[in-house]
């Protein structure tokens, strides 16, 4: 079984609805948390024997917001322990983004799970705080201290 057919048989084993993107490594889905609905890619580097999953943050960060957003991404990297926060600084994309390596061994369901639910479990609970510091003009610190208590 590759990496995909694993990912699909997770899937299908929560009933998530998925679709495989034509011609190429990647399956898509949206996803739904308490904060918010947002795309979910699993890209497949079958060369490297890695999965990597991506949950795309669905607004665009405006140029003039951006350093912001960058400073609430990087104290929220530093408590966080599987996964990170990223950001295109040209194109205000944000995601997060959790992976496996494997060696020889072959992916489980159990496998893909430890890397979607964390993933996704994540980006619901710091989604607010991004909102904010993206359309409210929050400080990064004021919207980590919202998310975080």
């Amino acid at each position: 079984m590759n990496l995909l057919d694993a990912v699909e048989a997770y899937l299908e084993s929560e009933s998530w609805p998925y679709r495989r993107v034509e011609d190429r490594p990647v399956i898509q889905l949206s996803y739904s948390g308490d904060h918010g609905t947002w795309n979910c890619y699993a890209v497949s580097r079958d060369e490297h024997s890695q999965l990597v999953f991506y949950s795309v943050f669905p607004d665009v960060v405006p140029a003039e917001r951006r350093l912001e957003v960058a400073e609430y991404l990087t104290r929220a990297n530093y408590g966080l322990m599987i996964g990170n926060f990223e950001m295109d600084l040209d194109d205000g994309d944000v995601r997060y983004k959790t992976s496996v390596q494997l060696e020889d061994e072959a992916l489980t369901i159990e496998g893909v799970r430890a890397v979607i639910l964390p993933n996704v479990v994540v980006m619901d609970r710091y989604l607010p705080g991004l909102r904010a510091v993206t359309g409210s003009g929050l400080s990064a610190q004021a919207a980590l201290s919202l998310v975080e208590g």
